[in-house]
């Protein structure tokens, strides 16, 4: 059981941290999806993988919460 454990402690201590490359920042909700419904109704459906009718009933689940 030891071993396992030193060996798991190596294997973490030797392992490299990815990029934090897909790390973006807050956006105003309501500018950008006004921004990707101009430009077509595709848009939303490639940048959020979901439909807007989608979108729209899952922030009225979620909005008390946030």
């Amino acid at each position: 059981m030891l071993l396992a454990c030193v060996l798991v402690g190596e294997y973490f201590s030797e392992k490299v941290q990815r990029p934090t490359f897909y790390v973006r920042n807050r956006m105003e909700g309501e500018r950008r999806i006004t921004e990707l419904t101009a430009v077509g109704n595709d848009a939303f459906q490639q940048m959020y993988r979901m439909e807007y009718k989608s979108f729209l009933k899952l922030f009225t689940i979620i909005s008390p919460q946030v």
